[in-house]
């Protein structure tokens, strides 16, 4: 899924059909997963500093309408929510894994709503028995990444 003006270029050498929609658009989002089997949510607000409002809108509230979306359709066979390693709590970590839960206090918006849009999908789990996988990378970057690595020569 992609936004009707977003640059495709970077992908063109991949067999992939886009399909619009935006996040902050609830009523494109049906459209958008009408065929979709599996989605790999990446999707967020970027940035350590910001209101946390702007990072909620679409981590965490969009998150539930894209949700919402693919459970009235009912096609869905497995969804994986890209988070960040950043929802755990802030100490060394060595022996941590999976079964820890996310830290729901966290000082910034993007971590405490990464942490928020986890807990979502743990409860479209539970509720709409969606089945999911939640993957925490301690980083993630490709082309064209702009925030977090200095690209510049």
């Amino acid at each position: 899924m992609v936004r009707r003006n977003s640059d495709r270029s970077g992908a063109r050498c991949v067999p992939v059909r886009f399909v619009e929609g935006d996040l902050s658009t609830p009523d494109t989002l049906p459209a958008a997963l009408a065929e979709a089997d599996i989605v790999v949510h990446a999707a967020a607000h970027l940035g350590d500093w910001g209101p946390p409002e702007k990072y909620r809108a679409i981590n965490v509230v969009a998150l539930e309408h894209i949700l919402n979306a693919a459970t009235r359709i009912g096609r869905l066979q497995r969804w994986i929510q890209l988070s960040s390693q950043g929802v755990y709590p802030a100490r060394h970590h060595y022996g941590t894994d999976e079964t820890v839960p996310p830290e729901t206090n966290n000082i910034d918006g993007y971590t405490q709503t990464k942490a928020e849009s986890e807990l979502v999908v743990q409860r479209f789990v539970r509720e709409h028995d969606l089945q999911a996988v939640i993957l925490r990378p301690g980083f993630t970057y490709g082309p064209g990444e702009r925030n977090a690595l200095n690209t510049r020569r």
